[in-house]
């Protein structure tokens, strides 16, 4: 049993911190032993509670350190943990220590101590130089840079302190992230903006796609970016356009079908777009752009989305203005209901349109879960994870972290990889959820697999991988559903090493 001594304003963040480390813990009562004490405010009792392994963090002085003889230096320019196993970034505050005879460095910070370990009578302390439900609020309500979209930065808070743990022989259970039989969830998702090609007959998608599959194909043959079969089907398809246009031939855009051959079984999501035409509202650092209308309704897509649930896949809502408007959200979910005749649980945004009142919005519309959080030119962890989280200030909603995205990857004016490159980012990805579990999340939007994209023998490798990788493949939803079964289990019955009080 872990003891936690938290301030009153951090208890929200704990709650959170330890459904994703489900392990047994409670609020510590200052007359018991425990095992193991987690402190994080320096505002304690004249006494703390006693523990095998204490351990204190915290950037600002703490009533302990007197006692173990911490001395304080200046944090280092570059905030940067470095441990044993993992290297993470710090984005509050850090203070680092000057080492002492008797304490041994335990995470370093440059070439400063960020913690260290000492041995007083009443048990071992570990003391830490940063707050740690600091770090795990900025992640889940700011998120992290693009820069450090790689890191997996509040699993490996959570690694450090299991490690912890077992190097001081503290037994502790603990529910992982990954269904029994399994390394980790894997949900493909596919964003569907346009539905067909032939929808945009003399506007600037259709000018777009002609410059980028005549002359954009030449440039990323030259650049290795697609190969010469690639190339040359991109230049028959704009030489086909009028035939396209007059239904003489089929719409290279019409990618369901594509994707229901290409995953053969696997359950995916589509997230679909509710009504035709535009909105002004963006977020206060956005512009608005015409390139964000719908091009389609969504019951226009009634027989497809029909047959993709037949064969197993699911349909969510892609909001157009759900991410700011409660009322609009009601009636964007309600659309899709009424075309698919289910009831909708989850959303993303289009154009990942997210702000700090999202959660409480998205909540209020009836939703149940989001996968909106990810980033546009980047793939990894926004929020540090790849578990699925409760955002702070909602009660219900649970957000699915959007990982791998085809758009972030391969466009020029992001991050613009080979298949080589891009290959080797997923990779990384997969290693740490089979190394932490949860969910990997990626995100193929409906032209990928078509001209002139041609990101479709990519993505049938990239399943290939995830097969092998022991992944088990569900639905957004499905995801969600066994993270909040996770969720629900109460560990305060499992026998442990209980607190002597």
């Amino acid at each position: 049993m872990i003891g936690a001594f938290v301030s009153e304003n951090e208890r929200e963040t704990a709650e959170e911190f330890f459904e994703l480390w489900k392990t047994p813990w409670e609020y510590a009562r200052p007359e018991c032993r425990y095992p193991a004490l987690l402190v994080t405010t320096e505002a304690s009792p004249p006494k703390l509670p006693s523990a095998d392994l204490t351990i204190v963090f915290g950037s600002n002085r703490h009533q302990l350190d007197e006692r173990i003889g911490a001395q304080f230096l200046d944090a280092p320019e570059e905030k940067v943990i470095q441990g044993p196993t993992s290297r993470f970034p710090i984005f509050r505050s850090l203070r680092c220590f000057s080492l002492g005879d008797s304490q041994t460095c335990e995470l370093s910070a440059g070439r400063s101590c960020a913690a260290f370990v000492t041995e007083t009578a009443e048990g071992k302390v570990l003391r830490i130089g940063y707050d740690l439900f600091e770090e795990v609020r900025y992640l889940l309500e700011e998120g992290q840079p693009e820069t450090l979209a790689l890191v997996p930065t509040l699993d490996l808070h959570i690694d450090f302190l299991r490690r912890q743990l077992e190097q001081n022989e503290i037994e502790f259970p603990e529910v992982p992230p990954k269904p029994a039989g399994f390394e980790f969830i894997c949900c493909l998702t596919h964003d569907i903006d346009f539905a067909g090609l032939r929808r945009h007959r003399f506007d600037h998608t259709m000018a777009g796609f002609l410059v980028r599959a005549t002359l954009g194909s030449l440039s990323r043959y030259r650049r290795g970016r697609i190969n010469l079969q690639e190339a040359v089907q991109n230049w028959k398809t704009a030489f086909k356009v009028p035939l396209i246009l007059a239904s003489r031939v089929p719409d290279p855009w019409q990618s369901f079908r594509d994707y229901l051959a290409a995953e053969s079984g696997i359950p995916s999501t589509f997230f679909i777009l509710p009504f035709q035409g535009g909105s002004e509202r963006v977020p206060a650092n956005e512009k608005a752009s015409f390139r964000r209308a719908s091009p389609y309704a969504a019951g226009e897509l009634k027989s497809d989305l029909a047959q993709c649930m037949t064969n197993g896949c699911e349909v969510a809502l892609h909001g157009m203005d759900a991410w700011s408007d409660a009322d609009l959200g009601k009636l964007e979910k309600e659309e899709i209901e009424k075309v698919t005749g289910r009831r909708i649980p989850g959303a993303r945004m289009h154009w990942l349109y997210f702000e700090r009142s999202t959660p409480k919005t998205l909540e209020e519309a009836g939703f149940e879960w989001d996968s909106t959080l990810g980033y546009n030119g980047a793939v990894g962890y926004r929020s540090g994870t790849s578990q699925v989280f409760r955002l702070p200030g909602t009660r219900n909603l649970l957000e699915l972290p959007l990982h791998i995205q085809d758009t972030a990857l391969f466009y020029r004016d992001r991050m613009d990889l080979g298949p080589a490159e891009a290959a080797d980012l997923c990779d990384r990805l997969i290693e740490n959820a089979r190394n932490f579990g949860g969910v990997l999340t990626v995100n193929w939007h409906d032209r990928s697999l078509a001209p002139e994209r041609q990101w479709g023998s990519f993505y049938r490798e990239l399943l290939q991988r995830l097969k092998e990788s022991g992944a088990w493949f569900a639905t957004a939803d499905q995801a969600v559903s066994w993270f909040r079964q996770r969720r629900s289990i109460d560990l305060k019955g499992v026998e442990t090493i209980p607190a002597t009080c």
